[in-house]
Protein backbone atom coordinates (compact mmCIF):
# COMPACT_ATOMS: atom_id res chain seq x y z
CA UNK A 1 0.00 0.00 0.00
CA UNK A 2 1.67 3.07 -1.07
CA UNK A 3 -0.16 6.78 0.09
CA UNK A 4 -0.43 9.15 -2.47
CA UNK A 5 0.76 12.89 -1.80
CA UNK A 6 -0.36 14.04 -5.90
CA UNK A 7 -2.38 16.81 -6.29
CA UNK A 8 -4.38 14.74 -8.39
CA UNK A 9 -6.48 12.45 -6.70
CA UNK A 10 -8.09 9.50 -7.83
CA UNK A 11 -10.41 6.64 -7.51
CA UNK A 12 -10.47 3.48 -8.93
CA UNK A 13 -8.88 0.79 -10.63
CA UNK A 14 -5.93 1.99 -13.23
CA UNK A 15 -3.75 -0.29 -14.99
CA UNK A 16 -3.67 -2.70 -12.08
CA UNK A 17 -3.84 0.25 -9.57
CA UNK A 18 -6.15 0.27 -7.09
CA UNK A 19 -6.48 4.30 -6.04
CA UNK A 20 -8.53 4.56 -2.92
CA UNK A 21 -9.28 7.21 -0.32
CA UNK A 22 -9.52 6.34 3.75
CA UNK A 23 -10.43 9.40 5.85
CA UNK A 24 -9.51 12.14 3.24
CA UNK A 25 -6.39 10.44 2.37
CA UNK A 26 -5.52 8.96 -0.88
CA UNK A 27 -3.78 5.28 -1.10
CA UNK A 28 -2.63 3.00 -4.06
CA UNK A 29 -2.10 -0.81 -4.03
CA UNK A 30 -1.99 -3.32 -6.70
CA UNK A 31 -4.89 -5.55 -7.97
CA UNK A 32 -4.79 -8.77 -7.28
CA UNK A 33 -3.90 -11.19 -10.87
CA UNK A 34 -6.46 -13.41 -9.43
CA UNK A 35 -9.43 -13.15 -7.82
CA UNK A 36 -10.89 -16.76 -6.06
CA UNK A 37 -14.67 -17.22 -5.52
CA UNK A 38 -15.68 -19.37 -3.66
CA UNK A 39 -19.41 -21.32 -5.16
CA UNK A 40 -21.65 -19.91 -2.73
CA UNK A 41 -19.93 -16.37 -3.74
CA UNK A 42 -20.78 -17.05 -6.97
CA UNK A 43 -24.03 -17.80 -7.17
CA UNK A 44 -24.96 -15.24 -4.98
CA UNK A 45 -23.25 -12.92 -6.90
CA UNK A 46 -25.68 -14.07 -10.02
CA UNK A 47 -28.94 -13.42 -7.75
CA UNK A 48 -27.28 -10.01 -6.98
CA UNK A 49 -27.26 -9.50 -10.42
CA UNK A 50 -30.70 -10.66 -11.27
CA UNK A 51 -32.30 -8.37 -8.60
CA UNK A 52 -30.31 -5.57 -9.92
CA UNK A 53 -31.84 -5.83 -13.27
CA UNK A 54 -35.53 -6.27 -12.46
CA UNK A 55 -34.80 -3.20 -9.87
CA UNK A 56 -33.55 -1.00 -12.64
CA UNK A 57 -36.65 -2.21 -15.43
CA UNK A 58 -39.10 -1.47 -12.48
CA UNK A 59 -36.91 1.75 -11.92
CA UNK A 60 -37.55 2.79 -15.42
CA UNK A 61 -40.92 2.02 -15.59
CA UNK A 62 -41.82 4.37 -12.50
CA UNK A 63 -39.57 7.29 -13.48
CA UNK A 64 -41.83 7.44 -16.72
CA UNK A 65 -45.33 6.82 -15.55
CA UNK A 66 -45.12 8.55 -11.73
CA UNK A 67 -45.45 12.40 -11.95
CA UNK A 68 -44.75 13.32 -8.05
CA UNK A 69 -41.01 13.63 -6.72
CA UNK A 70 -38.85 11.04 -5.84
CA UNK A 71 -36.91 10.74 -2.19
CA UNK A 72 -33.60 10.36 -2.45
CA UNK A 73 -33.24 6.57 -0.74
CA UNK A 74 -35.48 5.59 -3.55
CA UNK A 75 -32.98 3.82 -5.82
CA UNK A 76 -31.46 2.33 -2.50
CA UNK A 77 -34.95 0.96 -1.22
CA UNK A 78 -35.82 -0.74 -4.48
CA UNK A 79 -32.37 -2.33 -4.81
CA UNK A 80 -32.85 -3.64 -1.37
CA UNK A 81 -36.47 -4.94 -1.83
CA UNK A 82 -35.83 -6.49 -4.88
CA UNK A 83 -32.72 -8.21 -2.96
CA UNK A 84 -35.21 -9.99 -0.88
CA UNK A 85 -37.66 -10.95 -3.15
CA UNK A 86 -34.79 -12.82 -5.37
CA UNK A 87 -33.59 -14.59 -2.34
CA UNK A 88 -37.41 -15.28 -1.49
CA UNK A 89 -37.42 -17.87 -4.55
CA UNK A 90 -37.28 -20.94 -3.48
CA UNK A 91 -38.22 -22.74 -6.43
CA UNK A 92 -35.02 -22.52 -8.26
CA UNK A 93 -31.28 -23.69 -7.00
CA UNK A 94 -29.35 -20.77 -5.83
CA UNK A 95 -27.63 -18.58 -8.57
CA UNK A 96 -30.56 -19.09 -10.78
CA UNK A 97 -33.71 -17.48 -8.61
CA UNK A 98 -36.00 -15.16 -10.32
CA UNK A 99 -38.40 -12.81 -9.48
CA UNK A 100 -42.08 -14.67 -9.24
CA UNK A 101 -45.28 -12.81 -8.66
CA UNK A 102 -45.84 -14.13 -5.14
CA UNK A 103 -42.40 -12.77 -4.34
CA UNK A 104 -43.27 -9.74 -5.68
CA UNK A 105 -46.74 -9.16 -3.28
CA UNK A 106 -43.33 -7.76 -1.22
CA UNK A 107 -43.67 -4.42 -2.81
CA UNK A 108 -47.03 -3.68 -1.42
CA UNK A 109 -47.05 -0.40 0.65
CA UNK A 110 -43.67 0.68 -1.08
CA UNK A 111 -43.88 4.44 -1.33
CA UNK A 112 -42.10 6.59 -4.17
CA UNK A 113 -41.10 8.89 -1.58
CA UNK A 114 -41.51 7.80 1.81
CA UNK A 115 -42.61 11.18 3.68
CA UNK A 116 -46.25 10.62 1.72
CA UNK A 117 -48.57 7.93 2.25
CA UNK A 118 -52.24 7.48 1.26
CA UNK A 119 -53.97 7.04 3.75
CA UNK A 120 -57.30 5.89 1.89
CA UNK A 121 -58.58 2.47 2.01
CA UNK A 122 -58.63 1.22 -1.58
CA UNK A 123 -59.85 -2.45 -3.94
CA UNK A 124 -58.00 -3.54 -6.31
CA UNK A 125 -59.81 -6.45 -8.87
CA UNK A 126 -59.28 -7.80 -12.08
CA UNK A 127 -62.23 -7.69 -14.58
CA UNK A 128 -62.99 -10.36 -17.03
CA UNK A 129 -61.63 -8.41 -19.92
CA UNK A 130 -57.77 -8.18 -18.34
CA UNK A 131 -58.29 -4.72 -16.87
CA UNK A 132 -57.71 -3.70 -13.16
CA UNK A 133 -60.23 -1.67 -11.44
CA UNK A 134 -58.91 0.64 -8.50
CA UNK A 135 -61.47 1.71 -6.21
CA UNK A 136 -60.60 4.37 -3.64
CA UNK A 137 -62.84 3.99 -0.93
CA UNK A 138 -62.78 7.43 0.84
CA UNK A 139 -60.55 9.39 -1.56
CA UNK A 140 -60.74 12.35 0.81
CA UNK A 141 -59.18 11.04 3.77
CA UNK A 142 -56.08 11.82 4.75
CA UNK A 143 -55.77 15.39 2.59
CA UNK A 144 -55.26 18.51 3.30
CA UNK A 145 -58.15 21.58 3.57
CA UNK A 146 -55.22 23.83 2.33
CA UNK A 147 -55.43 22.66 -1.73
CA UNK A 148 -58.53 23.08 -4.17
CA UNK A 149 -58.56 19.77 -4.92
CA UNK A 150 -56.73 16.59 -5.68
CA UNK A 151 -55.69 14.24 -8.66
CA UNK A 152 -56.22 10.34 -8.55
CA UNK A 153 -54.61 8.40 -10.97
CA UNK A 154 -53.86 4.47 -10.93
CA UNK A 155 -50.97 2.82 -12.81
CA UNK A 156 -50.50 -0.37 -13.58
CA UNK A 157 -46.64 -1.60 -14.42
CA UNK A 158 -45.89 -4.42 -16.22
CA UNK A 159 -42.80 -6.05 -16.37
CA UNK A 160 -40.81 -8.88 -18.18
CA UNK A 161 -37.85 -10.05 -16.51
CA UNK A 162 -37.03 -12.45 -19.17
CA UNK A 163 -37.18 -9.78 -21.96
CA UNK A 164 -35.55 -6.84 -19.72
CA UNK A 165 -38.51 -4.69 -20.42
CA UNK A 166 -41.73 -3.11 -19.15
CA UNK A 167 -44.60 -1.83 -20.18
CA UNK A 168 -46.85 0.77 -17.92
CA UNK A 169 -50.73 1.45 -18.52
CA UNK A 170 -52.22 4.28 -16.69
CA UNK A 171 -56.34 5.24 -16.00
CA UNK A 172 -57.66 8.51 -16.30
CA UNK A 173 -57.40 11.25 -13.97
CA UNK A 174 -60.17 11.76 -11.61
CA UNK A 175 -60.30 15.70 -9.50
CA UNK A 176 -61.59 15.31 -6.03
CA UNK A 177 -62.70 19.01 -4.39
CA UNK A 178 -60.84 19.21 -1.13
CA UNK A 179 -62.18 19.75 2.35
CA UNK A 180 -65.83 17.65 1.47
CA UNK A 181 -66.62 14.26 1.99
CA UNK A 182 -66.66 12.53 -1.14
CA UNK A 183 -68.26 9.35 -2.56
CA UNK A 184 -65.70 6.07 -3.73
CA UNK A 185 -64.13 6.86 -6.95
CA UNK A 186 -62.96 3.97 -9.73
CA UNK A 187 -60.19 3.85 -11.95
CA UNK A 188 -60.20 1.83 -14.37
CA UNK A 189 -56.46 0.39 -15.64
CA UNK A 190 -56.76 -0.79 -19.17
CA UNK A 191 -54.19 -3.79 -19.20
CA UNK A 192 -53.86 -6.46 -20.98
CA UNK A 193 -55.10 -9.90 -19.34
CA UNK A 194 -52.15 -12.10 -19.68
CA UNK A 195 -49.80 -9.86 -18.03
CA UNK A 196 -48.38 -9.49 -14.27
CA UNK A 197 -48.74 -5.88 -12.75
CA UNK A 198 -47.54 -3.62 -10.27
CA UNK A 199 -50.70 -1.26 -9.10
CA UNK A 200 -49.84 1.66 -7.94
CA UNK A 201 -52.26 5.06 -6.93
CA UNK A 202 -50.86 8.75 -7.42
CA UNK A 203 -52.39 11.25 -5.83
CA UNK A 204 -51.36 15.44 -6.31
CA UNK A 205 -52.49 18.14 -4.59
CA UNK A 206 -53.63 20.93 -6.61
CA UNK A 207 -54.43 24.75 -5.52
CA UNK A 208 -55.27 27.67 -8.02
CA UNK A 209 -52.21 28.04 -9.20
CA UNK A 210 -51.90 24.71 -10.97
CA UNK A 211 -50.27 21.27 -10.08
CA UNK A 212 -47.10 22.15 -10.27
CA UNK A 213 -46.49 25.05 -7.76
CA UNK A 214 -48.54 24.28 -4.92
CA UNK A 215 -47.79 20.40 -4.69
CA UNK A 216 -48.38 20.34 -1.02
CA UNK A 217 -48.98 16.72 -1.44
CA UNK A 218 -47.69 14.00 -3.16
CA UNK A 219 -47.93 10.23 -2.85
CA UNK A 220 -47.33 7.57 -4.95
CA UNK A 221 -47.58 3.93 -3.58
CA UNK A 222 -47.77 0.54 -4.64
CA UNK A 223 -51.33 -0.31 -3.50
CA UNK A 224 -51.51 -4.42 -5.12
CA UNK A 225 -49.83 -7.37 -7.09
CA UNK A 226 -51.88 -9.03 -9.72
CA UNK A 227 -51.61 -12.05 -11.43
CA UNK A 228 -51.73 -12.78 -14.51
CA UNK A 229 -55.10 -13.66 -15.60
CA UNK A 230 -56.92 -14.99 -19.48
CA UNK A 231 -59.57 -13.29 -20.92
CA UNK A 232 -63.08 -14.49 -20.52
CA UNK A 233 -64.32 -15.39 -23.67
CA UNK A 234 -68.17 -14.58 -24.23
CA UNK A 235 -69.53 -16.37 -27.07
CA UNK A 236 -72.70 -14.77 -28.97
CA UNK A 237 -72.77 -17.46 -31.81
CA UNK A 238 -75.14 -20.21 -31.14
CA UNK A 239 -74.19 -23.42 -33.30
CA UNK A 240 -77.35 -25.35 -34.49
CA UNK A 241 -77.99 -28.37 -32.68
CA UNK A 242 -79.09 -31.93 -34.17
CA UNK A 243 -83.10 -32.95 -33.05
CA UNK A 244 -82.92 -35.07 -29.92
CA UNK A 245 -85.66 -37.97 -30.05
CA UNK A 246 -87.50 -38.61 -27.37
CA UNK A 247 -88.71 -42.45 -26.24
CA UNK A 248 -92.26 -43.05 -27.09
CA UNK A 249 -93.42 -43.38 -23.28
CA UNK A 250 -92.01 -40.39 -22.91
CA UNK A 251 -93.42 -38.08 -26.17
CA UNK A 252 -96.86 -40.04 -25.18
CA UNK A 253 -96.99 -38.46 -21.59
CA UNK A 254 -96.23 -35.27 -23.06
CA UNK A 255 -99.29 -35.14 -25.12
CA UNK A 256 -101.10 -36.38 -22.34
CA UNK A 257 -100.66 -33.57 -20.92
CA UNK A 258 -101.63 -30.79 -23.42
CA UNK A 259 -104.86 -29.32 -22.73
CA UNK A 260 -107.79 -29.43 -25.59
CA UNK A 261 -107.40 -27.36 -28.37
CA UNK A 262 -109.21 -24.11 -28.78
CA UNK A 263 -112.31 -24.71 -30.90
Amino acid sequence: MAKSDSILRLRGKIKGIINYSINGKFYARAAPEVVRQTLATREAARDFGTASRAARIIRHAIDQAVSTHFDGSFLNRLNKEMGVIVRDDITHPRGKRQVTTGSLQRLIGFRVNTKASIYSETDTVRCHNGHIAVTVKAPHQGLSQADKYFRFRAIAICPDFALGMCKTFVSEYVDVPAGDVHPPIELIIPTPAGKAAIVMLEVIAAGDRGLRTTMRFQATEVIAVMSARKAATVNTVYSESPAISLPADITGSLHLQQGPSPG
